[in-house]
């Protein structure tokens, strides 16, 4: 079984990540959202969210840490996820899950599942009912090459109860 330590807005930041990895047992830890919206952040911003990135992107214990982005547009996020790697991210985890209201009327989260042609993964990851309807399986695997050439793994974050349904 795999442990991952899953980010919860103003509660699971860096030290508290160092604090639980410290306790062993946990694989992996995911970022609070760096939120993307209209432009290529600078590598400031995802070094706030990720003091790791100085340390190879894993904690002291060696747990590595994923970033989370979180926005609405495939261009900005693949640009933001390139920046990511190239900071020494060990993966990218897209946040498509996030039911918070605030979150979506700023265009993230949950509510881009109300538009499937944005995702383009959602056929393939979270709607099986959807698959192979072509909302987006050469788009996807636009992304796992470009994960691949980075050598980076993708991951996707979705809640089971969405209310984007």
């Amino acid at each position: 079984m795999r442990l991952m330590l899953a980010p919860m807005e103003g509660v699971i930041d860096h030290t508290m990540r160092e604090l639980l990895t410290s306790l062993g047992g946990v694989d992996r830890c995911v970022t609070e959202f760096v939120r993307v919206s209209a432009q290529l952040l600078p590598a400031r911003v995802f070094r706030r969210y990720c003091p790791e990135l100085a340390h190879g992107g894993a904690t002291s214990s060696g747990v590595p840490v994923y970033l989370q982005l979180l926005g609405g547009q495939p261009t900005v996020m693949a640009d933001n996820a390139a920046r990511a790697a190239e900071l020494g991210a060990p993966g990218i985890d897209l946040n498509f899950g996030c039911p918070a209201r605030t979150v979506n009327r700023s265009d993230g989260g949950a509510v881009i599942l109300r538009e499937p042609e944005r995702v383009h993964a959602i056929d393939l990851i979270i709607a099986p009912e959807r698959r192979g309807q072509g909302f987006g399986g050469a788009a996807f695997r636009a992304l796992q090459r470009d994960c691949a050439v980075w050598g980076k793994p993708l991951s996707l974050s979705v809640t089971e109860h969405n209310p984007a349904r």
